[in-house]
């Protein structure tokens, strides 16, 4: 995929499904859409590889041929992950703080 395609995938998703899409990167996630291509040996179609990095704690990633289907299925995933996390680990924060952004900035 190009640039253009890559971010292509965005404008697919409904209005909901991109407020969604921004919740997680205000959460540190770094969401990708990537070509697959047709895999004969396990019988699969050409479609696409869903992938979330969730704030580099996890991976939530779907092949699929249905974007709102996949979409909805990484958002939900991605969601009750850091639901789970931030109840066990006080210390984790999903959202990035200023002082991180400015830290960031400095480097």
């Amino acid at each position: 995929m190009d640039r253009t395609e890559e971010s292509h995938w965005v404008d697919l998703l409904s209005k909901a499904q991109q407020e969604q899409l921004r919740w997680l990167q205000d959460h540190r996630c770094l969401v990708e859409a990537t070509h697959a291509p047709a895999d004969p040996l396990h019988d699969l179609p050409p479609g696409f590889v869903l992938e979330v990095l969730v704030n580099k704690h996890g991976v939530v990633k779907i092949r699929s041929t249905d974007l709102a289907q996949a979409f909805d299925y990484v958002f939900a995933a991605a969601k009750n992950l850091f639901e789970f996390v931030e109840a066990y680990d006080s210390t984790w924060r999903g959202v990035e703080s200023t002082t991180d952004s400015e830290a960031k900035r400095k480097k």
